[in-house]
């Protein structure tokens, strides 16, 4: 490293005393010393932040969701109306079901009526029927994409999606959830 002269500089419009030249050359002199300390503890702290995270992320068991073991079983439902509207491709269904698990329901009849070249299904999930009905109280209705068209048909983000709509019995309110 070239070492800076002795005699006062110029810089600006003031002159440098030999003390801050010094201190200027020390500075240039030992910035890399500097730098690697700064970096080595900066290098130290990030990997242990990793070990950190790796061990937490690790030590957690996944269990198996309440979703994907309902599905695992058979989904009990009847199809009590399968009406096909004529001059398109599009369908509605209705469905008596116990299970509670909307989802499961929607995914079976989506599967069952996948291969009729459907662009859309409207699904309408009712409770068991009583006094002879032919079907109860309306719990969920479910909007089915197959195509892009029927995309554009229900509302669904992108084919072969659907999105159900809960109604809740008490407040008469609906609630809205959107699965892929």
């Amino acid at each position: 490293m070239k070492r800076l002269p002795l005699e006062p500089l110029r810089s600006g419009r003031q002159w440098l005393t030999a003390g801050q030249l010094w201190y200027i050359q020390w500075v240039i002199k030992n910035m890399g010393v500097i730098q690697l300390k700064k970096s080595i503890h900066l290098f130290g702290l990030i990997m242990l932040a990793g070990l950190v995270l790796l061990s937490a992320c690790s030590s957690v068991e996944e269990k198996p969701s309440a979703t994907s073991t309902a599905e695992t079983t058979a989904s009990n439902y009847t199809v009590v109306e399968d009406k096909k509207f004529d001059n398109t491709e599009q369908k509605q269904v209705r469905v008596v079901t116990n299970e509670p698990n909307y989802e499961v329901v929607t995914k079976a009849v989506m599967n069952e009526f996948k291969n009729q070249n459907l662009d859309s299904m409207q699904l309408f999930i009712h409770a068991a029927a009583s006094d002879g009905e032919a079907y109860g109280e309306l719990k969920a209705h479910a909007f089915i994409a197959y195509t892009s068209k029927g995309v554009g048909q229900v509302g669904a983000e992108k084919p072969n999606t659907y999105k159900i709509m809960v109604a809740k019995t008490s407040t008469e309110e609906v609630t809205e959830q959107t699965v892929h």
